[in-house]
């Protein structure tokens, strides 16, 4: 097979080295975007736990044993000021539902079965749980009186087609980000490429060569 020619060979290396550069840089970037927003996520619904369950107004409606409309209410307007929140449910230590933003679980009995650690006492953690919705990413909080004793618990959760979506959204960019590298690394391999030819005044390397060493042979037998 005949041998392709110098400048096709540094041409070709080039984009492969161009290529395989861009397309490590991205997949470690990418890599790391996703760990880090998977982390992000844990920390929302982790942050927005905290904050209810310690809420005066989720202790007492617990202890009332009586769901509060005007809690329910301000509820509501809170979780849709909160980013990637999809479900929050304020639960008693029967698993009885006292509140959920879809009112009509209100006093059902909550799903998924997770929530038992948290009711025996365990501290908060997260699960990958399904429960009416779907599947989701739950964080669990537990509530407490006075006395200190358990008396329902907490649940903020993001919907797992949330998270597949803003995943989509993420592989998009680094998509079009790759796409406008390589081409950027195409156009800077074809100037090079071109700055080579003027470099060597239009000749292939071979031809460049071929010269060199027939003037030197030239040289070489003037006495």
């Amino acid at each position: 097979m005949r041998e392709k020619p110098l400048e096709h060979q540094i041409y070709v290396s080039q984009i492969f080295s161009i290529v395989l550069a861009i397309l490590l840089a991205l997949g470690v970037s990418l890599h790391y975007n996703l760990v880090t927003k998977r982390n992000s996520l844990d920390m929302n619904i982790r942050n927005a736990g905290i904050f209810i369950s310690g809420m005066p107004e989720v202790t007492d409606m617990l202890n009332k044993q009586q769901p509060s409309e005007a809690f329910n209410n301000r509820m509501d307007r809170l979780i849709k000021e909160l980013n990637y929140i999809d479900v929050v449910t304020i639960c008693n230590k029967n698993s009885i539902r006292f509140y959920h933003n879809n009112k009509a679980l209100i006093g059902k009995t909550f799903v998924g079965g997770d929530e038992g650690p948290i009711l025996h006492g365990a501290s908060p953690y997260i699960t990958n749980g399904k429960g009416t919705l779907g599947s989701q990413r739950r964080a669990f909080f537990s509530v407490k009186n006075k006395e200190g004793e358990i008396i329902g618990f907490v649940m903020v959760s993001v919907l797992t087609t949330s998270i597949s979506q803003l995943t989509r959204n993420i592989l998009l960019v680094f998509f079009l980000l790759a796409l406008v590298l390589l081409s950027i690394g195409f156009l800077v391999s074809g100037l090079l490429y071109n700055r080579l030819k003027k470099i060597l005044l239009g000749y292939k390397p071979e031809e460049f060569r071929k010269i060199h060493i027939e003037r030197r042979t030239e040289y070489s037998g003037i006495p």
